[in-house]
């Protein structure tokens, strides 16, 4: 045994050292930690390595696996599979049919609403068609669609003689081409109140510079009432402000159509014959807006601010030009 005094070693069940008579004390047996697995003496209470507390067992040390790879090639191929962990599988969620069958509601009422607007929103002049009353009796009876396009055809020749009438300042003449105008079949009117919201939409819009979404606008007002000559007589300046003079003039000649002495209407058309090169007529239309305007003070003020403020430069000798014409034919 060995003395823990001097280190010499003594015989088995020797009390006392031999070489320094120092006491022997018996080592006890060791435990290992419960916490960490570190080697104390029997009689522990606070392992050395980790201060836990000892736990009453005299369990031998456990076998603590290898970290190193050659190890690991020792443990059983099943044993491997076991230690790894499962993945867990991810729970299945249920299909929300409710949801999906309200997505699936709601793009059909927008496509049906899409396709609707679509064919409302078609070209005022090439494609609404209103059924007219019958022609004549018997087999002899015929029906004629009347559409914008048909009835701007017809009125042509009467506003042509307005504007020579006025150039000639014939009165009678002037009357009389209204009269005829005015005595024109004319398309059904169609639900005015929702022409209306179409229509003050379009003026929205157009004073937000969004050319696109007025014309869209006014178009659908028009084709809701064909008659709507407030509406016809807007879409036409939005055509004339995108440079579509084509488009622009049959509307506004269409706007005429319904309202032969509409200020407005003739105020435009008079701007877009000018820019068209047809100036003498362009002046007379004007001469005419002046004639049937109810203040027409108030639009010579109008002519005058334009001629010196129209972003259009090329307009303002053209208003100029009015303004002498207007003074002639008081």
């Amino acid at each position: 045994m060995k003395c823990q005094n001097c280190n010499h070693v003594n015989k088995d069940g020797a009390k006392f050292c031999e070489s320094c008579g120092s006491k022997l004390e018996v080592l006890s047996q060791e435990e290992f930690c419960g916490s960490c697995n570190y080697p104390n003496p029997s009689n522990f209470k606070f392992c050395k390595h980790c201060g836990a507390a000892k736990v009453a067992s005299n369990a031998p040390r456990p076998i603590v696996a290898s970290p190193h790879k050659s190890d690991d090639k020792k443990v059983a191929p099943k044993a491997r599979e076991e230690i790894k962990s499962k993945p867990t599988k991810p729970e299945k969620k249920s299909t929300p049919w409710g949801l999906i069958i309200i997505g699936i509601v709601i793009l059909a009422v927008a496509v049906f609403f899409f396709i609707g607007k679509s064919g409302k929103n078609k070209d005022v002049m090439d494609s609404s068609q209103v059924q007219a009353p019958t022609k004549g009796s018997g087999k002899d009876s015929q029906v004629v669609q009347i559409t914008p396009s048909s009835v701007r055809i017809q009125a042509m020749p009467h506003i042509q003689s307005m504007l020579s009438a006025m150039q000639s300042n014939n009165q009678s003449s002037l009357d009389e081409n209204i009269g005829l105008i005015n005595d024109l079949a004319k398309p059904t009117g169609g639900n005015r109140k929702a022409a209306r919201q179409f229509n003050d939409a379009g003026l929205v819009a157009l004073k937000a510079n969004n050319l696109d979404l007025a014309i869209s606008s006014f178009k659908d007002a028009v084709n809701t009432d064909l008659t709507d000559q407030e509406a016809a007589n807007n879409l036409g300046y939005a055509y004339y402000l995108t440079g579509d003079l084509d488009h622009a003039k049959g509307i506004i000649e269409y706007t005429l159509a319904l309202a032969p002495q509409r200020t407005s209407a003739w105020t435009n058309y008079a701007v877009i014959l000018f820019k068209q090169g047809s100036n003498e007529s362009a002046i007379n239309a004007y001469l005419i807006a002046y004639k049937y305007a109810k203040n027409q003070d108030r639009l010579v003020i109008f002519v005058e601010k334009q001629a010196q403020e129209d972003p259009d430069v090329q307009l303002h000798p053209f208003y100029s030009q009015v303004l002498t014409a207007i003074s002639q034919h008081k």
